[in-house]
């Protein structure tokens, strides 16, 4: 890989750190492998009933329906975070989100290191090595489609080349794209801009309504263990 010119005119400081990088896929697949649960895919929630004393979740895998009964249920969904409550019998309060988008490109200008840049609106942008290429990104903005079509906004794309071009010497257009992909921030909502919203996990549970249904609203990836502590101190008393 080419190790690439910073542009050093109006550059006033540039640091150096250690961070981890994070291979999505990766990780789930590993997570999934070690935690000795029942993993199933192509399933949606049709209804969740609380009983007090326990809930019958009914859901249809592939098609078909299915039951399973649990002391709690634990509504990881993230952007469906609601939609799953909504399914709830009684039906729990719920939280206002506001869905953040997130893009991402990969360029084929290869770099050699993780380089963090201050994008002209104050915002973080990552430029780092992934796979055979770079990965730029990400964007914040306020999403309200459907969630059934999560995708790359035209305008994300030359936000996303014009601060690279503007940190370096070696300069991309949309040519050298390879790929684009984007993802949803679950946050809390207010009249924040995005990027000034709280990024604190919230841990939901209606006591009155669906005593055994707690349900996370926001949260990382790469803090997965920490979310899943706070969720079983709630929960530990009904298991």
């Amino acid at each position: 890989m080419q190790s690439l010119d910073i542009e050093t005119k109006d550059l006033l400081k540039v640091y150096a750190y250690k961070d981890g990088v994070t291979d999505d896929k990766a990780l789930t697949t590993h997570v999934l492998d070690k935690c000795g649960c029942t993993v199933k895919f192509n399933t949606k929630v049709e209804k969740i009933e609380d009983f007090k004393t326990h809930c019958i979740v009914s859901y249809k895998q592939d098609g078909t329906a299915e039951k399973v009964t649990s002391k709690v249920v634990i509504n990881a969904a993230g952007p469906w975070v609601n939609e799953v409550l909504n399914t709830c019998t009684p039906k729990p309060e719920t939280l206002g989100i506001d869905l953040v988008l997130g893009s991402h490109i990969l360029v084929d200008t290869k770099v050699d290191r993780i380089y963090y840049i201050e994008a002209k609106d104050k915002r973080a942008i990552f430029i780092r090595p992934y796979h055979n290429g770079t990965l730029i990104g990400t964007t914040e903005v306020h999403f309200t489609s459907s969630l059934d079509h999560i995708d790359v906004p035209p305008s994300d794309i030359p936000y996303l080349i014009d601060h690279f071009n503007h940190y370096f010497k070696s300069k991309i257009t949309t040519t050298n794209i390879i790929d684009s992909f984007a993802g949803l921030r679950v946050l809390p909502s207010d009249n924040k801009d995005a990027f000034k919203k709280s990024r604190e996990v919230q841990i939901h549970h209606d006591k009155v309504h669906s005593p055994n249904v707690y349900s996370i609203y926001g949260g990382k990836l790469t803090s997965f263990r920490a979310t899943a502590r706070k969720v079983f101190k709630k929960i530990k008393g009904k298991l």
